[in-house]
């Protein structure tokens, strides 16, 4: 691949103390092949570690933000807004790119397509509990089979809205995007899931977006029973303002849902290679965990809806030369 004057790619991560693991990412963005070298832009919330310092000994620009400012969307359009390239990527701090060839799949994928968006298969990280890979490999980003998405506005008005919410999935883990579309239609403010919000838009608009399994990323977090069921609440109260999806049957839905999750649990404990001990550990904690999620995505689909995405016609202006 080759560009015209400028970067052909530039990488956006939103960083709050990465921690020295953080390292390796952006060795492994800097290790990219097929795409020139990659312009790397840092958009750091005050981290009190040494994140800044590692962005820019790897060459990154470095622009420092108020914590309090940080918006998932509007900070990941200021990155694009500073971003030369042609091809914008946005990557989370945690997501570790697997092989040298992650971003030229992406970027080749969206040229074949004709895409204005992209994004990454994504793999639970080595070493994570079998029940933080089973929850990886049940997600929408995980399946070996490339997805391009595109429909007229009959056929997506005949979708239920359980179909829009699979069928406009984006995720921005990692994904890539067209500078010239997305300047225009740049991620909208939302408390919650700007990149689920824009994959909408962007099929409502009648464009075509690529879920591309070759390109590949690390990622996976620890559970944690507060914060699944934070992560569950939020997921839920989006699927309501994107979608009016509620559960209407509260507990009685939830209960069955929760022992099919458990046993599932149980399963992929049985097969997986981890001391008995620690298969032990995990049967235990596995009631628990799945308790918390459902009963997060029973108080967002029964509670307040988030507030509804507001669009922006085009990237902030910046106060700051580049």
């Amino acid at each position: 691949m080759s560009g015209s004057a400028g970067p052909l790619c530039s990488v956006v991560i939103p960083t709050l103390d990465a921690g020295p693991e953080f390292a390796q990412t952006l060795a492994a963005l800097r290790a990219q092949q097929e795409v020139g070298e990659p312009e790397l832009l840092v958009l750091d919330s005050e981290s009190r570690d040494a994140t800044a310092d590692l962005a820019r000994a790897a060459g990154a620009r470095v622009r420092m933000i108020r914590r309090a400012t940080f918006d998932h969307g509007f900070t990941r359009n200021l990155g694009a807004a500073l971003a030369r390239g042609r091809f914008v990527a946005f990557l989370t701090q945690d997501a570790l790119p697997h092989g040298a060839h992650w971003l030229a799949a992406l970027v080749e994928a969206m040229e074949r397509e004709r895409a204005v968006g992209g994004y990454s298969r994504v793999l639970a990280r080595p070493g994570c509990s079998p029940l933080v890979a089973r929850h990886v490999e049940g997600d929408l980003v995980h399946s070996p089979e490339r997805q391009v998405k595109r429909l007229d506005a009959a056929a997506f008005a005949r979708l239920s809205p359980f179909e829009r919410r699979v069928y406009c999935h984006f995720n921005n883990v990692a994904s890539c995007v067209r500078r010239d579309w997305f300047a225009r239609h740049p991620f909208p403010v939302i408390a919650f899931g700007e990149d689920l919000a824009w994959g909408t838009r962007a099929i409502e608009l009648g464009e075509a977006l690529v879920y591309e399994p070759r390109s590949v990323v690390l990622h996976s977090h620890a559970s944690e029973l507060c914060a699944d069921y934070l992560r569950h609440r939020a997921d839920a109260r989006l699927m309501r303002t994107l979608y009016g999806m509620r559960n209407r049957d509260g507990w009685r839905d939830c209960v069955p849902a929760w022992w099919r999750e458990v046993a599932a649990d149980g399963r992929a404990l049985a097969r997986s290679g981890a001391p008995l001990s620690a298969r032990l550990r995990w049967l235990l904690y596995s009631p628990l965990l799945r308790a918390a999620q459902l009963a997060g995505q029973l108080a967002g689909s029964r509670g307040a809806a988030v507030a509804p995405p507001r669009w922006l016609d085009e990237l902030p202006p910046l106060e700051v030369a580049r």
